[in-house]
């Protein structure tokens, strides 16, 4: 049966989703907990024991950082081309299964360093950010910016705890015992991937959302019936809305590609910044405070993991601060400084701040700063993974169910931007591995944060220009919204 797009949207609603809500309990618990945290430990763990491997074996040392560079190169292009072709979440499987290989080609034939190398690189490939991200708005596609906070949280669990798994297995059991783990963990990752349908790859062209759909359901004629009763309908509305909107449509979408290249590039220096202090934390306070290396580790991990717990906090509970829903001036002004986009004016105020506090010649002031970056940083690029998901609606607020059926008809929109925000995040990492050791080099070890600092707060300064310019440019279009809004209630009459 081949039913008119605007059919299809009714049809979709009704055969392919449940009123918005997630396929199942088990498909959130794999996707959003379980994958998002073997993600990250089975991919950053080689830093916390493999140099020593690499050392007392005779290889390359320098080989570590040229394929985890190509790596990152790898994530930041392939995705841009593949969004044009399959679906993003596909991809998860791919890249866990690839891991897999490499991890038991190096079992087999440990002594090489090429196998070795090889593995180096697909493990790297696994923290690709947009494949998860657009499988969690497809598994909760009512939900999708507790979605979004629930894989960040776990992600960032992960990472955090990445360091502490590997140095444990190779204080165990050397570099043998570590692939092993690695080998066990991603086979059985995999086979709960496969579990989820949304991620299994499918044979056959996808269906491109300007296309007509063939639609398959046990109750055929219902399904069918209800689209050719609305099809009238559909077209009349669909006329109306092209009458006010059909002009601006092209203008609004580049306008909102920009403006989340703007936010994407906002996620690539907060990347940067603290992939900066990554490189640098660990000799400065040794060197300055003679601090233990046990407890400068604990510093640095307890404030992603504060920033993790914050995002799962606000998935469990679920309460939203919404200025228009304030009841007071002062409420609605609380409430707008606790959210989205202006949260991320204080926000990024306070990430800057953290490496300047970094920097004292107080101990307690440098952990404080220490402590900050970390949370700051996941509270940050989960606040432009939201604002990337909204440019992606045009910068609407739909409801929960309006979201849905929009993610069914056109999932690719969402991708395509997921993808580039991905792409600048590789950047941003790619140059904080490199950069700070130059900067370092040349002036010192304090002027890595204070140019961190510098991006930071320069960019925060923007930013707030920036939304400024689109609130006040939003209040004067509703008058016209509305006058459009009246006319178009007239044409429908007529």
């Amino acid at each position: 049966w081949w039913i008119h797009r605007a059919d299809y949207a009714h049809v979709s609603a009704s055969v392919n989703m449940t009123d918005g809500r997630p396929a199942s309990k088990w498909d959130i618990l794999v996707v959003l907990c379980i994958l998002p945290f073997v993600q990250m430990s089975q991919s950053l763990y080689i830093y916390s024991c493999l140099p020593l491997h690499m050392l007392e074996s005779g290889f390359d040392l320098l080989n570590l950082g040229i394929f985890s560079g190509l790596a990152l190169c790898t994530r930041t292009f392939i995705p841009l081309v593949a969004v044009k072709y399959v679906a993003l979440e596909k991809l998860l499987i791919p890249s866990f299964a690839l891991a897999l290989v490499a991890g038991i080609l190096n079992c087999i034939i440990p002594d090489v360093d090429f196998i070795l190398n090889l593995n180096i690189y697909c493990v790297m490939l696994l923290p690709t950010r947009c494949v998860f991200q657009a499988a969690a708005v497809q598994i909760w596609p009512s939900e999708r910016i507790k979605a979004l906070r629930l894989y960040e949280g776990f992600y960032t669990i992960g990472y955090c705890m990445s360091s502490l798994w590997g140095a444990t297995l190779y204080t165990v059991g050397g570099w043998k015992l570590c692939i092993w783990c690695q080998v066990g963990i991603l086979a059985a990752s995999l086979l709960l991937a496969c579990t989820v349908s949304r991620l299994r790859p499918v044979c056959g062209r996808q269906v491109v959302s300007g296309e007509p759909a063939a639609v398959c359901s046990g109750d055929t004629s219902q399904v069918i019936g209800h689209a050719t009763e609305t099809s009238e309908t559909a077209s009349q509305n669909q006329n109306v809305e092209e009458v006010g909107s059909g002009v601006n449509k092209q203008v609004k979408d580049k306008n909102s590609w920009y403006l989340a290249l703007f936010i994407c590039i906002g996620s690539a220096i907060t990347i940067y910044a603290y992939a900066s202090e990554w490189n640098i934390y660990l000799l400065y306070l040794t060197d300055h405070f003679n601090m233990s290396v046990l407890s400068i580790g604990i510093g640095q991990m307890s404030g992603d993991i504060g920033g993790a717990m914050i995002l799962m906090s606000s998935v469990l509970t679920g309460k939203k601060l919404v200025c228009t829903t304030a009841g007071t001036k002062a409420a609605a002004l609380g409430g707008c400084l606790c959210s989205l986009p202006w949260s991320m004016v204080w926000l990024g105020a306070l990430n800057a701040l953290a490496y300047v506090l970094f920097l004292s010649q107080s101990v307690e002031l440098a952990v404080t700063g220490q402590v900050m970056m970390g949370t700051m940083y996941v509270l940050l690029q989960q606040g432009c993974s939201e604002l990337v998901e909204w440019c992606s609606r045009g910068g609407h607020m739909l409801s929960g169910k309006e979201a849905a059926l929009q993610q069914s008809i056109d999932p690719s929109n969402y991708q395509t931007f997921a993808a580039m925000a991905d792409a600048c995040f590789s950047i941003g990492c790619c140059l904080g591995s490199v950069l700070p050791y130059i900067v370092a080099e040349s002036l010192s070890t304090e002027w890595v944060c204070y140019l961190a600092a510098g991006l930071i707060g320069s960019y925060t300064i923007v930013y707030s220009i920036v939304f400024l310019c689109i609130a006040c440019g939003g209040r004067e279009k509703k008058t016209n919204a509305a006058n459009l809004h009246v006319a178009s209630d007239d044409i429908f009459s007529v």
